[in-house]
C-alpha cells in the first residue's frame, strides 16, 4: 500500500528540490535523498501525498555535514 513515487520536498540553499521515493523498497533504513548545501538559515524536508500514489510515510529526517 505504500507509494511508489512519495515525494519529498528538500528546501536549501538553492531553492527546493522535489525528490521521489519509491517507498515499497529499502524499508528499515536510512535512504539517502541527495546533497545539498544550506544557508544560516538551514533547512528542511516535507513530505505531503497530494500527488503520490498509495501512502505516504517517514519516521525521521537525518542531516549530516560534511
Amino acid at each position: 500500500d505504500h507509494s511508489k513515487d512519495a515525494p519529498y520536498s528538500v528546501f536549501h540553499a538553492g531553492g527546493e528540490t522535489v525528490v521521489r521515493v519509491d517507498q515499497r523498497r529499502d524499508g528499515e533504513r536510512w535512504n539517502l535523498l541527495g546533497e545539498f548545501e544550506f544557508d544560516g538559515a538551514g533547512g528542511r524536508v516535507e513530505l505531503w501525498n497530494r500527488t503520490a500514489t498509495g501512502y505516504v510515510v517517514a519516521d525521521g529526517v537525518m542531516f549530516e555535514r560534511r
